[in-house]
C-alpha cells in the first residue's frame, strides 16, 4: 500500500508528503543538502546573534533550524521511496504542490513544523 493512498489530507500540510514533493520536484540530493544546511546554519547564527545582544532575533533564527529537523529526518529516511508517495505526472500531485506551495510559508513559524510533524507521526 502506498502512502499516497494511505494519508488523508488535512487542510494543513503533510510534512513527510511535502518532502516527497519536494524531492520529485528538485531531486532527492538537492533536498537532502537544503534540509541538510537547513537545521545547523540556522542554528549556529541563532546562537551568534544571541551571544552578540540580539536575543529575540537569534532565538527566532535558531528556532527555524529546529523547525527543520523533521524535514531533515524525512529526507533521509525517503530518499530512495519518495516515487512511491507522489507521482510528479498526477494532475492530483499538481494540486498538491499548489497547496503545499502556498503553506510552507508556515515554516517560518517557530517550532510548528515540529509540532505538526510530531502530531502526524502519533497519529500515524
Amino acid at each position: 500500500m502506498s502512502l499516497k493512498s494511505s494519508m488523508k489530507e488535512g487542510r494543513l500540510f503533510n510534512v513527510k508528503r511535502l518532502v516527497a514533493l519536494d524531492m520529485g520536484l528538485h531531486g532527492p540530493r538537492f533536498i537532502l543538502v537544503e534540509f541538510g544546511l537547513g537545521v545547523p546554519v540556522p542554528m549556529i547564527l541563532g546562537s551568534s546573534l544571541v551571544l552578540q545582544g540580539f536575543l529575540l532575533f537569534g532565538a527566532y533564527i535558531f528556532a527555524l533550524g529546529i523547525n527543520y529537523v523533521p524535514f531533515l529526518v524525512y529526507a533521509v529516511t525517503l530518499r530512495k521511496d519518495y516515487g512511491e508517495i507522489v507521482d510528479m505526472g498526477d494532475p492530483e500531485t499538481r494540486k498538491l504542490n499548489r497547496k503545499y506551495s502556498i503553506q510552507q510559508f508556515l515554516i517560518f513559524i517557530p517550532f510548528f513544523a515540529v509540532a505538526l510533524a510530531a502530531i502526524q507521526w502519533y497519529r500515524a
